[in-house]
Protein backbone atom coordinates (compact mmCIF):
# COMPACT_ATOMS: atom_id res chain seq x y z
CA UNK A 1 0.00 0.00 0.00
CA UNK A 2 1.15 3.53 -0.68
CA UNK A 3 1.59 6.30 1.87
CA UNK A 4 -1.84 7.71 2.82
CA UNK A 5 -2.49 11.27 1.63
CA UNK A 6 -4.43 13.63 3.94
CA UNK A 7 -6.85 16.07 2.24
CA UNK A 8 -6.42 19.23 4.32
CA UNK A 9 -5.53 22.88 3.79
CA UNK A 10 -1.85 23.51 3.03
CA UNK A 11 -0.38 25.75 5.71
CA UNK A 12 1.62 27.80 3.18
CA UNK A 13 -0.37 28.11 -0.05
CA UNK A 14 -3.71 27.70 1.78
CA UNK A 15 -5.09 25.47 -0.95
CA UNK A 16 -7.06 22.30 -0.52
CA UNK A 17 -4.54 19.73 -1.76
CA UNK A 18 -3.08 16.37 -0.91
CA UNK A 19 -0.73 16.98 2.02
CA UNK A 20 1.98 14.33 2.28
CA UNK A 21 4.20 16.18 4.82
CA UNK A 22 4.04 17.95 8.16
CA UNK A 23 6.47 20.54 9.57
CA UNK A 24 6.96 19.98 13.29
CA UNK A 25 8.43 23.46 13.85
CA UNK A 26 5.73 25.34 11.95
CA UNK A 27 2.99 22.85 12.96
CA UNK A 28 1.71 23.08 9.38
CA UNK A 29 0.64 20.45 6.89
CA UNK A 30 2.34 20.97 3.53
CA UNK A 31 1.57 20.06 -0.05
CA UNK A 32 4.23 18.61 -2.34
CA UNK A 33 5.27 21.89 -3.98
CA UNK A 34 5.36 23.85 -0.73
CA UNK A 35 7.34 21.08 0.97
CA UNK A 36 10.17 21.48 -1.56
CA UNK A 37 10.26 25.27 -1.14
CA UNK A 38 9.97 24.99 2.64
CA UNK A 39 12.92 22.57 2.88
CA UNK A 40 15.06 25.00 0.84
CA UNK A 41 14.04 28.10 2.81
CA UNK A 42 14.12 26.49 6.27
CA UNK A 43 16.47 23.50 6.15
CA UNK A 44 16.66 23.39 9.97
CA UNK A 45 12.95 22.59 10.31
CA UNK A 46 11.83 19.02 10.86
CA UNK A 47 9.60 17.80 8.03
CA UNK A 48 7.99 14.40 8.48
CA UNK A 49 5.86 12.22 6.21
CA UNK A 50 2.26 12.76 7.20
CA UNK A 51 1.82 9.08 8.05
CA UNK A 52 4.69 9.35 10.56
CA UNK A 53 3.87 12.76 12.03
CA UNK A 54 0.95 11.78 14.30
CA UNK A 55 0.98 10.06 17.65
CA UNK A 56 -0.70 6.66 17.17
CA UNK A 57 -2.26 6.86 20.65
CA UNK A 58 -3.83 10.33 20.49
CA UNK A 59 -3.78 11.13 16.74
CA UNK A 60 -2.08 14.44 17.56
CA UNK A 61 0.96 15.82 15.77
CA UNK A 62 4.32 15.10 17.38
CA UNK A 63 5.68 18.04 19.39
CA UNK A 64 8.91 16.94 21.10
CA UNK A 65 11.23 13.95 21.41
CA UNK A 66 11.26 11.95 24.67
CA UNK A 67 14.91 11.30 25.50
CA UNK A 68 14.16 8.62 28.10
CA UNK A 69 11.97 6.58 25.72
CA UNK A 70 13.83 7.69 22.59
CA UNK A 71 10.68 8.43 20.63
CA UNK A 72 8.67 11.42 19.38
CA UNK A 73 5.59 12.30 21.47
CA UNK A 74 2.65 14.69 21.23
CA UNK A 75 1.55 17.28 23.83
CA UNK A 76 -1.02 14.94 25.30
CA UNK A 77 1.64 12.24 25.83
CA UNK A 78 3.53 14.67 28.09
CA UNK A 79 0.60 14.71 30.52
CA UNK A 80 0.30 10.94 30.55
CA UNK A 81 2.87 8.17 30.31
CA UNK A 82 5.76 10.50 29.43
CA UNK A 83 5.01 12.95 32.26
CA UNK A 84 8.25 14.01 33.91
CA UNK A 85 10.46 12.51 31.21
CA UNK A 86 13.34 14.55 29.85
CA UNK A 87 12.51 15.80 26.37
CA UNK A 88 14.25 17.73 23.62
CA UNK A 89 13.00 19.46 20.53
CA UNK A 90 12.76 17.49 17.33
CA UNK A 91 15.64 19.34 15.67
CA UNK A 92 18.05 18.46 18.45
CA UNK A 93 16.88 14.83 18.46
CA UNK A 94 17.28 14.62 14.72
CA UNK A 95 20.75 16.20 14.91
CA UNK A 96 21.82 13.63 17.49
CA UNK A 97 20.47 10.78 15.39
CA UNK A 98 22.14 12.16 12.27
CA UNK A 99 25.40 12.45 14.22
CA UNK A 100 25.22 8.71 14.87
CA UNK A 101 24.34 8.08 11.24
CA UNK A 102 27.26 10.21 10.04
CA UNK A 103 29.65 8.44 12.40
CA UNK A 104 28.41 5.10 11.07
CA UNK A 105 28.75 6.47 7.55
CA UNK A 106 32.30 7.59 8.29
CA UNK A 107 33.19 4.10 9.53
CA UNK A 108 31.65 2.62 6.40
CA UNK A 109 33.63 5.06 4.26
CA UNK A 110 36.84 3.91 5.92
CA UNK A 111 35.85 0.33 5.19
CA UNK A 112 35.12 1.28 1.59
CA UNK A 113 38.60 2.79 1.31
CA UNK A 114 40.26 -0.39 2.53
CA UNK A 115 38.07 -2.50 0.26
CA UNK A 116 38.78 -0.17 -2.65
CA UNK A 117 42.51 -0.43 -1.99
CA UNK A 118 42.26 -4.22 -1.85
CA UNK A 119 40.15 -4.25 -5.02
CA UNK A 120 42.65 -2.04 -6.84
CA UNK A 121 45.51 -4.25 -5.69
CA UNK A 122 43.65 -7.38 -6.81
CA UNK A 123 42.82 -5.82 -10.18
CA UNK A 124 46.46 -4.86 -10.65
CA UNK A 125 47.51 -8.40 -9.75
CA UNK A 126 45.05 -9.80 -12.29
CA UNK A 127 46.51 -7.55 -14.98
CA UNK A 128 50.02 -8.60 -13.96
CA UNK A 129 49.00 -12.24 -14.08
CA UNK A 130 47.54 -11.76 -17.56
CA UNK A 131 50.75 -10.04 -18.70
CA UNK A 132 52.87 -12.82 -17.21
CA UNK A 133 50.71 -15.49 -18.86
CA UNK A 134 50.97 -13.73 -22.23
CA UNK A 135 54.74 -13.35 -21.85
CA UNK A 136 55.19 -17.04 -20.99
CA UNK A 137 52.90 -18.07 -23.87
CA UNK A 138 54.93 -15.93 -26.28
CA UNK A 139 58.17 -17.54 -25.06
CA UNK A 140 56.70 -21.05 -25.38
CA UNK A 141 55.37 -20.30 -28.87
CA UNK A 142 58.74 -18.84 -29.83
CA UNK A 143 60.47 -22.01 -28.67
CA UNK A 144 57.84 -24.02 -30.55
CA UNK A 145 58.63 -22.16 -33.80
CA UNK A 146 62.39 -22.56 -33.29
CA UNK A 147 62.03 -26.30 -32.70
CA UNK A 148 59.66 -26.63 -35.66
CA UNK A 149 62.24 -24.88 -37.83
CA UNK A 150 64.94 -27.26 -36.55
CA UNK A 151 62.69 -30.29 -37.18
CA UNK A 152 61.81 -29.01 -40.66
CA UNK A 153 65.48 -28.48 -41.45
CA UNK A 154 66.43 -31.97 -40.25
CA UNK A 155 63.54 -33.63 -42.11
CA UNK A 156 64.25 -31.66 -45.29
CA UNK A 157 67.90 -32.74 -45.08
CA UNK A 158 66.98 -36.40 -44.69
CA UNK A 159 64.49 -36.20 -47.56
CA UNK A 160 67.13 -34.54 -49.77
CA UNK A 161 69.72 -37.22 -48.97
CA UNK A 162 67.19 -39.98 -49.73
CA UNK A 163 66.26 -38.35 -53.04
CA UNK A 164 69.93 -37.86 -54.02
CA UNK A 165 70.85 -41.46 -53.22
CA UNK A 166 67.84 -42.90 -55.04
CA UNK A 167 68.45 -40.70 -58.08
CA UNK A 168 72.03 -42.03 -58.30
CA UNK A 169 70.77 -45.61 -58.15
CA UNK A 170 68.06 -44.81 -60.70
CA UNK A 171 70.63 -43.40 -63.13
CA UNK A 172 72.79 -46.52 -62.74
CA UNK A 173 69.82 -48.86 -63.26
CA UNK A 174 68.61 -46.81 -66.23
CA UNK A 175 72.02 -47.23 -67.90
CA UNK A 176 71.98 -50.98 -67.28
CA UNK A 177 68.47 -51.28 -68.73
CA UNK A 178 69.53 -49.29 -71.79
CA UNK A 179 72.40 -51.77 -72.44
CA UNK A 180 70.12 -54.76 -71.99
CA UNK A 181 67.57 -53.28 -74.37
CA UNK A 182 70.30 -52.67 -76.99
CA UNK A 183 71.51 -56.29 -76.75
CA UNK A 184 67.94 -57.58 -76.98
CA UNK A 185 67.40 -55.49 -80.12
CA UNK A 186 70.54 -56.91 -81.80
CA UNK A 187 69.51 -60.48 -80.95
CA UNK A 188 66.02 -59.88 -82.34
CA UNK A 189 67.54 -58.47 -85.57
CA UNK A 190 69.75 -61.58 -85.89
CA UNK A 191 66.69 -63.79 -85.47
CA UNK A 192 64.98 -61.91 -88.29
CA UNK A 193 68.06 -62.52 -90.56
CA UNK A 194 67.85 -66.22 -89.79
CA UNK A 195 64.19 -66.28 -90.68
CA UNK A 196 64.86 -64.43 -93.95
CA UNK A 197 67.35 -67.12 -95.12
CA UNK A 198 64.54 -69.58 -95.77
CA UNK A 199 63.89 -67.83 -99.07
CA UNK A 200 67.57 -67.53 -100.02
CA UNK A 201 69.87 -69.80 -102.00
CA UNK A 202 72.26 -72.30 -100.51
CA UNK A 203 75.35 -70.24 -101.28
CA UNK A 204 74.01 -67.25 -99.32
CA UNK A 205 73.08 -69.52 -96.45
CA UNK A 206 76.60 -71.03 -96.55
CA UNK A 207 78.15 -67.56 -96.45
CA UNK A 208 75.96 -66.69 -93.42
CA UNK A 209 77.08 -69.75 -91.55
CA UNK A 210 80.76 -69.23 -92.36
CA UNK A 211 80.69 -65.76 -90.78
CA UNK A 212 79.26 -66.96 -87.44
CA UNK A 213 79.24 -65.91 -84.73
CA UNK A 214 77.89 -62.47 -85.59
CA UNK A 215 77.15 -61.31 -82.00
CA UNK A 216 80.55 -61.83 -80.40
CA UNK A 217 80.18 -58.93 -77.93
CA UNK A 218 76.77 -60.03 -76.65
CA UNK A 219 76.78 -62.62 -73.81
CA UNK A 220 74.33 -65.46 -73.85
CA UNK A 221 72.72 -64.16 -70.66
CA UNK A 222 72.11 -60.56 -69.70
CA UNK A 223 74.29 -59.15 -66.94
CA UNK A 224 72.81 -59.09 -63.44
CA UNK A 225 71.11 -55.84 -62.53
CA UNK A 226 72.55 -53.85 -59.65
CA UNK A 227 70.38 -54.13 -56.53
CA UNK A 228 71.05 -51.16 -54.25
CA UNK A 229 69.98 -51.42 -50.61
CA UNK A 230 66.75 -49.42 -50.33
CA UNK A 231 66.65 -46.41 -48.03
CA UNK A 232 64.62 -46.81 -44.87
CA UNK A 233 63.42 -44.49 -42.13
CA UNK A 234 63.33 -45.61 -38.50
CA UNK A 235 61.32 -43.09 -36.45
CA UNK A 236 62.12 -42.81 -32.77
CA UNK A 237 59.47 -44.17 -30.46
CA UNK A 238 57.34 -41.28 -29.17
CA UNK A 239 57.31 -42.54 -25.59
CA UNK A 240 61.10 -42.79 -25.40
CA UNK A 241 61.68 -39.37 -26.98
CA UNK A 242 59.11 -37.45 -24.91
CA UNK A 243 61.57 -36.73 -22.12
CA UNK A 244 64.25 -35.56 -24.53
CA UNK A 245 61.70 -33.37 -26.31
CA UNK A 246 60.62 -31.78 -23.03
CA UNK A 247 64.26 -31.13 -22.21
CA UNK A 248 64.73 -29.44 -25.57
CA UNK A 249 61.61 -27.31 -25.14
CA UNK A 250 62.31 -26.26 -21.56
CA UNK A 251 60.38 -26.20 -18.29
CA UNK A 252 57.65 -23.96 -16.91
CA UNK A 253 58.03 -22.98 -13.26
CA UNK A 254 54.54 -22.75 -11.78
CA UNK A 255 53.64 -20.63 -8.75
CA UNK A 256 51.47 -22.53 -6.28
CA UNK A 257 49.45 -20.55 -3.72
CA UNK A 258 48.00 -22.36 -0.71
CA UNK A 259 45.62 -21.51 2.09
CA UNK A 260 47.01 -20.98 5.58
CA UNK A 261 49.59 -23.65 6.40
CA UNK A 262 52.28 -23.60 9.07
CA UNK A 263 55.65 -25.28 9.22
CA UNK A 264 58.59 -24.98 11.57
CA UNK A 265 61.68 -23.04 10.65
CA UNK A 266 64.17 -23.31 9.09
CA UNK A 267 62.70 -23.45 5.59
CA UNK A 268 65.03 -25.01 3.02
CA UNK A 269 65.36 -24.52 -0.74
CA UNK A 270 64.66 -20.77 -0.52
CA UNK A 271 64.85 -19.11 -3.94
CA UNK A 272 63.95 -15.53 -2.96
CA UNK A 273 62.94 -13.70 0.20
CA UNK A 274 61.88 -10.36 1.63
CA UNK A 275 61.17 -9.00 5.11
CA UNK A 276 57.94 -10.97 5.51
CA UNK A 277 57.85 -13.71 2.84
CA UNK A 278 59.95 -16.34 1.11
CA UNK A 279 59.70 -18.30 -2.15
CA UNK A 280 60.56 -21.99 -1.81
CA UNK A 281 61.14 -24.66 -4.46
CA UNK A 282 61.14 -28.43 -4.07
CA UNK A 283 63.55 -30.77 -5.91
CA UNK A 284 60.82 -33.09 -7.16
CA UNK A 285 58.50 -30.34 -8.42
CA UNK A 286 58.81 -27.52 -10.94
CA UNK A 287 56.91 -25.23 -8.58
CA UNK A 288 57.50 -22.23 -6.36
CA UNK A 289 55.60 -21.95 -3.07
CA UNK A 290 55.16 -18.60 -1.35
CA UNK A 291 55.38 -18.48 2.45
CA UNK A 292 54.55 -15.53 4.73
CA UNK A 293 56.81 -15.22 7.76
CA UNK A 294 54.97 -14.94 11.09
CA UNK A 295 57.47 -13.18 13.35
CA UNK A 296 55.46 -13.65 16.57
CA UNK A 297 55.16 -17.44 16.22
CA UNK A 298 58.47 -17.78 14.35
CA UNK A 299 56.78 -19.80 11.65
CA UNK A 300 56.59 -19.66 7.89
CA UNK A 301 52.97 -19.61 6.76
CA UNK A 302 51.86 -20.29 3.20
CA UNK A 303 50.17 -17.17 1.96
CA UNK A 304 46.48 -16.76 1.37
CA UNK A 305 45.49 -14.47 -1.51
Amino acid sequence: MGTPQYILMCGICCQNKSLPCYCVDCTDSLCVDCTKDHEKQKPDHITLPMAESRCPDHQKFYAVHCRMCDMPVCRECLTGFHNGHTCSNMNQAKAEKMHQVNRYKRDLSENVCSYQSSEDQGSKQLENYKSEINAVKMMINGQRERLKAMVDSQCDGMINSVETTLETHMDQLTGELSGIADCKRKIQEEILRCESLSGKGILEIKEFLETLPHLKDIPDWPPALSRPVPSKFFPTETSSSEGALKQMIGNVVLVRIHNSFSCKLPVSNIQASSADEVWVSFPDEKLLTKYHYNKEKKQARKGRH
